[in-house]
């Protein structure tokens, strides 16, 4: 049997296997990985918001970010992604952010990729429409030879959706993963969490098969705020939070109070959490997470 076509978009190949995966590298949707059962089903039934799926692996190659194996455990919840927009307007900001990342310099003509999954659009007519909308919002201008570019007010709005925090209910966890420390996370970290109204998440609950330096990148981005916890100074968490503080993701600092004076100096000037037992530690970080978090 021949190599199997793209079950989201229908032009890429498969260009390889790897443990029952399918490998694919598509024009349109980018490099993925599939289990071969997900990948027949799909073929032999469509689903009719595919197309959401194409443009989220488009969106996460653009980014340069780890797409993790689609498989039967986690391709339901694709859908639900944080990228994934869930209305028409959130589907012209994808479009605007698309020719956003295109534009290196103020007013430059830019030829866009016809492809609809780069504005999460159904079909080519969908993403003709897109950008018929975004210049009628006053967004983008047409040019000659299929060209446009963006207008101040197009770069304006580009922006602000860039500094806008992912709407998420997901708060990332940096800390050691030692017996004592996963304890204190499993019993009252993650309760405060839950009290404040987010799911916590560190990466050693998380299956994968990508480096882990990627998926911690990739689980901060989709996250609305970090906690980081430096008890033993571990140097991860230094540049899990500086990760965090770059993208202008509020974080959240703990230290056991014993560590506190091995801090970094560069860190002391932060509002430290100086915990000496889990049930303090579980108060105080509800009450500054209902606090700071907005």
């Amino acid at each position: 049997m021949g190599p199997y076509h793209c079950c989201f978009c229908g032009q890429g190949i498969e260009i390889g296997t790897k443990k029952g995966l399918g490998v694919f590298d598509c024009p349109e949707c980018g490099k993925y990985t599939i289990a071969k059962d997900v990948h027949t089903f799909l073929l032999k039934n469509p689903q009719k918001n595919i197309h959401l799926l194409s443009g989220l692996i488009r969106e996460m190659n653009d980014r340069n970010e780890s797409i993790e194996p689609i498989t039967e455990k986690n391709y339901e919840s694709l859908f639900s992604h944080p990228y994934v927009p869930k209305t028409t307007m959130e589907k012209l900001d994808k479009l605007l952010q698309y020719l956003f990342r295109k534009t290196d310099i103020l007013f430059e003509e830019i030829k866009y990729d016809k492809m609809p999954a780069i504005a999460y659009a159904k079909n080519l007519d969908e993403l003709e429409q897109m950008v018929i909308a975004l210049h009628d919002m006053g967004f983008l201008e047409f040019q000659p030879g299929g060209k446009v570019n963006l207008t101040l007010t197009g770069i304006q709005r580009a922006e602000s959706l860039q500094k806008e925090v992912v709407n998420s209910k997901q708060c990332f966890v940096a800390m050691r993963f030692n017996d004592e420390m996963m304890g204190i996370y499993n019993k009252h970290i993650m309760k405060a969490a839950q009290d404040a109204g987010y799911q916590s998440l560190n990466i050693s609950q998380k299956e994968h098969t990508d480096k882990i330096c990627d998926q911690i990148i990739a689980e901060i981005r989709r996250s609305k705020f970090l906690i980081a916890d430096f008890t033993d100074q571990r140097g991860g968490v230094y540049f899990e939070a500086g990760f965090a503080l770059g993208l202008g993701l509020p974080v959240i600092w703990t230290c056991q109070k014993d560590d506190l004076p091995n801090l970094h100096f560069d860190t002391r000037q932060y509002n430290f959490i100086d915990w000496t037992s889990g049930e303090e530690l579980q108060e105080r970080l509800t009450n500054r997470i209902r606090a700071t978090i907005l």
